[in-house]
């Protein structure tokens, strides 16, 4: 009997070198989990801030860019054809030629960046759509230019009846078709950001969480064992793990303040106003 009696006092209150081995096994696996969880969640958090640098901030950028680019490009053809033939205004026509051609250029450029940048179907599909309507634009104005340089010189403000159908097809292509494609690219991409800088703030928090969560919970296994080896062998401080206390409460601390500081808001919006 008294044998049961001490094998089960064995196995609910092990000696001390036994108990010694179980506080280290529960704090080298805390601290595992610790270095483990910390590494996961930062390289997602590395993985997210690559998705929001090269992908999705750029993807709004170019979609806003477009988007002023493509309502200066009717401005431009509206100086162009309402100048008319007065000798006194051709520089203002040329004026606007050239920024025509700088704009058109631009457009072209934010639309292949957009086919790079894009990364759902419907949103490449828009992009398309832009490019097909943009050239039928830009033979609607060619039109509207050659039928007002065959009719007979009119005042400026006025258009010759062709060139005036011409240019009423250009801009319903522009602000019924291209504009209304463009705002929504625009506003795939400004939500394609937001989604991205709030999936990076959620792993921000999560990553503070479980550094308090597991940093705080090492160092109150630190803290027990520190006293533990204190009552047991009347020793006040162990050097070695007063030293691993101080350190993992540091990191800990550090770690939490750091990300917690960090600007996770909402993404910049990249509107024109």
């Amino acid at each position: 009997m008294s044998a049961v009696v001490r094998a089960t006092r064995k196995l609910f209150r092990p000696e001390t070198p036994v108990r010694l081995r179980l506080w280290t096994a529960l704090v080298i696996g805390v601290a595992v989990a610790l270095l483990v969880a910390s590494g996961l969640l930062l390289s997602q958090l590395r993985g997210q801030v690559r998705i929001i640098g090269g992908a999705a901030a750029p993807q709004a950028a170019t979609a806003a860019d477009l988007y002023f680019a493509l309502s200066d490009l009717d401005a431009q053809v509206a100086r162009m054809v309402l100048v008319g033939d007065a000798a006194e205004l051709s520089g203002s026509q040329l004026d606007a030629l050239g920024t025509y051609q700088q704009r058109s250029r631009q457009i072209d450029e934010d639309l292949q960046r957009s086919l790079t940048t894009v990364t759902g179907r419907a949103d490449r599909e828009i992009v398309l759509e832009l490019m097909h309507e943009l050239a039928v634009y830009r033979r609607w104005v060619w039109q509207t230019l050659t039928a007002q340089s065959q009719a007979p010189p009119q005042p400026p403000g006025r258009l010759p009846p062709d060139a005036l159908g011409y240019y009423t097809q250009a801009t319903n292509v522009l602000h019924l078709r291209l504009l209304p494609a463009a705002d929504r690219l625009r506003d795939a991409g400004e939500s394609r950001l937001d989604r991205a800088y709030a999936a990076k703030a959620t792993t921000e928090a999560w990553t503070v969480g479980l550094a308090v969560l597991l940093g705080g919970g090492l160092v109150l296994l630190l803290l027990i064992l520190q006293a533990f080896l204190a009552r047991r062998f009347r020793r006040l401080l162990n050097p070695a793990l007063a030293l691993a206390t101080v350190l993992t409460l540091g990191l800990t601390a550090g770690s939490a303040w750091s990300w917690s500081g960090r600007d996770s808001g909402s993404a910049p919006r990249a509107t024109i106003t």
